[in-house]
This record gives structure tokens, sequence and C-alpha cells, in this order.
């Protein structure tokens, strides 16, 4: 909960300075032009089209990702909150282009992916080992990215500008703490094998050697814009993230595992909330 609100303290400290920053460059910007335009000074312009906006967003499904955990499955990640800013050009004819920096918050692996019990040797027999098996990990990870992305706006409704965008760019994926475990849940006293039995029974256990790796990231954004006023727009909509293959852990110090720990893909929808501010 303290992070949830350095994060919220953080995100209103960047937008409060960007929109302190931007006031401030539009009326010197102006009073400049008219001095110098007085003086004869050739004038270039700065501004026009370009803008300035920052965002907060939640999951609105848990955040899956696929891994090589267990043999491979997908894991869930809980409901992760992201901020991000980012800077803009207003191309006209409804086009815009931006480029952006983004965090997810709150990322951690806690759940169990079924699995095989796999089978044992009995005598001179192979025999299927019986219970119920999982592989459960656990860990918490980073997400940060930067992307360029591209809008079209649609004809405005009254105060209201729809548009829909696309995006690619990279993530950075930290990760720490992270540590698997298979259990055997056995029913009888025939389960889990010869060693187990009722109850669960650790069949093998390992931790991982936290990682950073980068990642392709593509996005795709749905949503609309209301005007409050002539520079400033509140930017409402829909978000979808799709992060590519990487290495979140090595296997170093894994005695049972010595796999690295992959990320085969990672997705989340996402509702956010946020402001443009426009430079003129």
């Amino acid at each position: 909960m303290t992070n949830f609100f350095k994060n919220w303290i953080s995100f209103g400290t960047a937008t409060a300075l960007f929109i302190g920053v931007s006031q401030a460059m539009s009326p010197t910007s102006a009073n400049a032009a008219d001095m110098l335009e007085g003086e004869g000074e050739t004038l270039v312009e700065f501004g026009t089209g370009w803008y300035l906006r920052g965002d907060i967003g939640g999951a609105i499904t848990e955040v899956t990702a696929e891994t090589n955990a267990g043999g491979g499955g997908e894991f869930d990640l809980g409901n992760p909150i992201s901020f991000s800013v980012g800077a803009g050009y207003d191309a006209g004819d409804g086009f815009r282009y931006e480029f952006g920096l983004s965090q997810m918050t709150g990322l951690s692996f806690a759940g169990r992916n079924d699995v095989s019990c796999g089978s044992e040797q009995v005598g001179l027999a192979i025999v299927p080992v019986t219970g119920n098996c999982f592989t459960s990990l656990n860990g918490d990870v980073t997400a940060s990215s930067a992307s360029v992305s591209a809008y079209k706006d649609f004809a405005k409704i009254g105060s209201f500008t729809p548009y829909v965008g696309v995006g690619a760019g990279f993530a950075v994926l930290s990760s720490s703490n992270m540590r698997w475990l298979t259990v055997c849940d056995g029913a009888s006293s025939t389960d889990c094998g010869l060693s187990g039995g009722v109850g669960p029974n650790i069949v093998a256990q390992g931790v991982y050697t936290p990682n950073t790796s980068f990642a392709l990231q593509g996005n795709a954004m749905l949503g609309a814009s209301y005007d409050i006023s002539e520079n400033m727009k509140l930017d409402f909509g829909y978000k979808y993230t799709y992060v590519g293959s990487s290495t979140l852990a090595t296997a170093s110090g894994n005695a049972f595992d010595q796999e690295d720990l992959e990320l085969e893909a990672l997705q989340n929808h996402e509702l956010r909330v946020g402001i443009r501010y426009a430079i003129w």
C-alpha cells in the first residue's frame, strides 16, 4: 500500500511538472515572439502540434504469463497498476504520433500449474505415479517499457474525440525472490509413489537467481478524449499490452532444475485515464 501511494505521488508530481512547464512556455513564447517581431528578427515557431501526457492504468483481468516452469504453463501475476508519461505530435488530419515511457507495478507470481506426476520404477516395472501434482511459482517482477505509438482521431462528437492506436517498443523485465516448488498431493497411501502417501509431498524445489532482460512489446489502444479547455484534454480508454519472450531468472543455485526461467509471453488488459496537454 505504501508503494501504491508513492507511485500516485510520483505520477501526480510528474504530471504537475509537465503542465507547469507547458504553461510557462506558452505565454513566454508568445511574448518573446511579439518582441522579436517588433525588432525585425526572424521568428522560428516552436510547439505547434506538440503535447505532453501522463496516464495511470489498472488491469481489468489478471496479467497472464506463459513460462517453462514445471514443464510449461500459464501463471497469473495479479492485477498491476501502470504509470506512463509521454510526448506526442499532432500531424493533422487526425493523425498523432507519440513516444512514451511506462512502468507496471504489483506483478507477482503467486499461482500453481497442474503437472503430470510422472512414473517411477517398482522392481522391474515402470508404473505411473498417482495423485494430484502441481508446480507453484512465486516471486516478483517489475516491467518498464519505452514505445512509439501512432493514433487516429475520428470526428468529434460534441466535446469527445474517439481514437484508435497501435504501438511497438521494448520492455525491461526484472525479477526478484523467484522460487518454485513441485508437490504431489496424495489422497491415499498409494498416491505419490513409494515415498509419498496422504497429504502434500514435496517432489522437487528450487530457487532462481534474479535477472534483468529485454523483450519486444506491442500495444493496441482504443479510447476517447474530452476537451477540458482549448489545450487540455481528459484521455481515457482501453490498452492491450503484449510482451514477448525473455529470461526472467537464471537457474544458478537451483539444485533440482537447471533450466533458466523463460517467459514466453506476457499479456495485460487495462483501463487507463490521463491528461493530454498541448503546447501552443
